[in-house]
């Protein structure tokens, strides 16, 4: 009998233990900032990731296009200033998307998010979103470019963001389309692993507070 009772209170803790870790590793969705924005989880809090407006366009030689007939593809790519991005985080993050009001009333949410795997230059980041020749025609951000995501609504109007997998070290932005009338928008942002040990997911109960970046 005395073994029995022990067996009851081992598998007793074990449960408890099961349910007490699985709770701690769901986000505390209390403390997800409400203002609208783009935020990375921390250790500390929530860094506020500020978005930029797509508004340069580059497209490849025309000339070198038409000389060989087209064989030679024409390529248009959004360029962004700067050989790094000002938010540095690690591979794993954790982002979590609050639409402004313009954009929400339009259907935009975090379907409407992707993630890019940004072209490196000397002083400058790009990526493709088309290509013109003689047997290709595409528009859009280029799929080889691409990097799957996880999104979820973890309270209304408020999106969970997370990559599939683990990113590499490089230069990466996340591309929102914002609807018709409104140029789309880049928040774009270094990977470095051992940056700063960023991106951890919160724990329950914790209550972190937000810094702008």
């Amino acid at each position: 009998r005395g073994i029995m009772q022990r067996l009851a209170i081992l598998i007793a803790a074990m449960i408890l233990t099961a349910a007490v870790a699985a709770q701690s590793a769901k986000p505390d969705i209390r403390n997800v900032p409400s203002d609208a924005g783009m935020y990375v989880q921390t250790a500390t809090g929530f860094d506020k990731v500020l978005g930029q407006i797509v508004s340069f366009r580059r497209s490849g030689s025309l000339l070198v296009s038409k000389i060989t007939l087209g064989i030679k593809t024409s390529k248009e790519n959004v360029q962004l200033l700067g050989a790094h991005a000002e938010t540095v985080i690690e591979g794993k993050p954790v982002f979590y998307f609050v639409p402004p009001k313009q954009e929400s009333e339009a259907g935009v949410n975090a379907g409407d998010l992707v993630l890019i795997r940004l072209e490196e230059k000397p002083e400058r980041r790009q990526f493709e979103v088309g290509a013109q020749g003689a047997w290709r025609s595409s528009s859009g951000i280029s799929i080889t470019h691409q990097i799957q995501l996880f999104r979820s609504e973890v309270k209304s109007g408020v999106y969970m963001i997370t990559p599939a997998g683990e990113l590499g070290k490089g230069e990466y932005a996340l591309y929102l389309a914002r609807g018709e009338g409104m140029q789309p928008y880049v928040y774009d942002f270094s990977v470095s692993p051992h940056c700063c040990g960023l991106s951890a997911r919160p724990d329950a109960g914790a209550t972190p507070e937000v810094q702008a970046r």
